[in-house]
Order: structure tokens, then C-alpha cells, then sequence
């Protein structure tokens, strides 16, 4: 029986929070409803650095004048430094070389081919059926096509799950196919591209499909707050996934797991 009236307590969903539910509804709980956040760890700390030096490199190249790639380095370094400092565990002068080569093969291999005529821009939109706007990012818009710049720790040849769904949404509100940029942090660092790897290209889907899935979750989420309320868990979906739960506040690596998927048992407790 389907449980009436909009009950979650959001005035917008974003286009990666919707992923996120997909994945794992309790996942989505925690950082959306309950407003749960772990610390930022390396990986996400060297992901925003590289996001925003180049944003600020595309925003330049929009205005016919390119900074050094050191500057923008720099200033994306300071900023995500000030936003929230990461836990060290490399020291930060090794963090910052890897980040510059980083860069590095981000330019020497990706840059020509674009031509920005937007950077960072915001999306905000609605869908018929969902109560509230859906709002994203676009991290670089073309004329021909819209571009999503990821770092990893190892070669991408296709878009991981939530990439793809991301991207869907976007084509709702773009119509544009989209194009996944991948730069690997490792020692030597190599950036993967669709002229490269043609899985890291995707066409425009079938919106419709993609309309009906968004639709479907945002009804999902709804039953769900109406079911369990904002403090009782979801369902664990993360589980069935290869990785996602080590990347969640209250999953495995959290040292006091509040997931109940990955917390002790009272027994275990009493055990210990």
C-alpha cells in the first residue's frame, strides 16, 4: 500500500544524494537525515585540490588567460585546506608533489580537447512527480557535451555505478552526453580519457527510464521515512556492494561502527 503525503524532511535532493540512496538507503539516512559526517580523509582531500585547480584553469581558459598550472595548484590547496583539513596520514609535502603531477598529466593529456563555455555550473530544476527540486553541479559544460572530472587510485575504464547514475540525472536536465575524465594517484599518475577508454563515454540514455527511476527512489525514500522515521536504520544495501561501506561514517572503519551491519552485538560486547 503505498504511504501517502511527502514526509522526508528535505527541500531539495541533489543529484548525488539520489545516488547515494540507491546505493544504500541507510548510507543516505545517516549523512542526509540524521546530518551524520566523518572527517575527510586523504583520498577525498586529494579529489577536491585537483577538482578545483581545475575549475580554475577551465574558468581561465574561458577567459583567454592561463594561469600556471602551480597557481592553480595553490589556490585550490588553500581552499580545501580551509574547508576542512584532512587526516595526514602521508606527510602533506608528499601529498602536494602527488597532487602537482597529478595536474600535470590532467593538462598534458586532457586540455586541448576542451572547450568550456561554463565551469562549476548549478543545475536546479524539477521533475514531474518529485515534491521537491533536484539540484547538481556540472563540473565543466560544452556545446557538445558535459564533463565530469574524477580522481581514483587506479585506472577507470567505465564509470563507477554512481558516476552513471549522476550523469543520467544531468542528461534529464541537459541533454548532452557525458564524458568522465579520470587521473589515477598513483606514483607516476596517469589520466584516462574516452578518446582512450571509450566505456568512460556515455550517450544520452533513455530519459524517460531515467525519469521513472528518479521518481521511484524519491517515492522509496518517502516510504521509508514513513516506515522508520529519521532515527530507526534503513536497509543495509551498502552491504551488497564491492566497496561502499568504507567509505561510510558509521561502516567498518569508523573504530565504533554505529551501522548495524558492522557494530558488535550485545553479546560481542559483553565479550569484549
Amino acid at each position: 500500500m503505498r504511504l501517502a503525503g511527502f514526509r522526508l524532511p528535505v527541500d531539495r535532493l541533489s543529484f548525488s544524494s539520489l545516488a547515494q540512496f540507491m546505493i544504500c538507503p541507510e548510507q543516505f539516512r545517516l549523512e542526509r537525515i540524521a546530518g551524520m559526517r566523518s572527517r575527510r580523509g586523504l583520498s577525498g582531500f586529494v579529489g577536491a585540490v585537483h577538482h578545483g585547480a581545475v575549475a580554475t584553469l577551465l574558468q581561465a581558459k574561458m577567459e583567454a588567460d592561463e594561469p600556471p598550472i602551480e597557481y592553480a595548484f595553490t589556490k585550490a590547496w588553500q581552499e580545501a585546506v580551509e574547508e576542512e583539513e584532512p587526516e595526514w596520514t602521508d606527510p602533506p609535502e608528499a601529498v602536494a608533489k602527488s597532487g602537482q603531477l597529478m595536474l600535470g598529466s590532467f593538462v598534458a593529456t586532457a586540455w586541448g580537447d576542451m572547450n568550456p563555455i561554463a565551469v562549476e555550473e548549478w543545475v536546479e530544476d524539477t521533475l514531474p512527480g518529485v515534491p521537491v527540486p533536484l539540484v547538481g553541479r556540472i563540473d565543466c559544460w560544452e556545446q557538445r557535451l558535459t564533463r565530469e572530472f574524477k580522481t581514483a587510485g587506479q585506472k577507470h575504464s567505465e564509470p563507477k555505478a554512481k558516476w552513471r547514475m549522476q550523469a543520467r540525472i544531468y542528461q534529464l536536465f541537459t541533454d548532452l552526453p557525458t564524458e568522465w575524465t579520470v587521473t589515477t594517484r598513483q606514483v607516476t599518475p596517469v589520466t584516462w580519457t574516452a578518446d582512450r577508454e571509450p566505456g568512460l563515454f556515455l550517450p544520452v540514455g533513455n530519459k524517460d527510464a531515467t525519469a521513472r527511476t528518479v521518481v521511484q527512489a524519491v517515492e522509496q525514500m518517502n516510504d521509508m521515512y514513513a516506515r522508520y522515521g529519521p532515527n530507526e536504520s534503513w536497509p543495509l544495501n551498502g552491504l551488497m556492494h564491492q566497496y561502499w561501506c568504507r567509505y561510510c561514517v558509521a561502516g567498518p572503519l569508523n573504530p565504533s561502527p554505529i551501522c548495524p551491519a558492522w557494530k558488535e552485538s550485545d553479546e560481542q560486547s559483553a565479550a569484549a
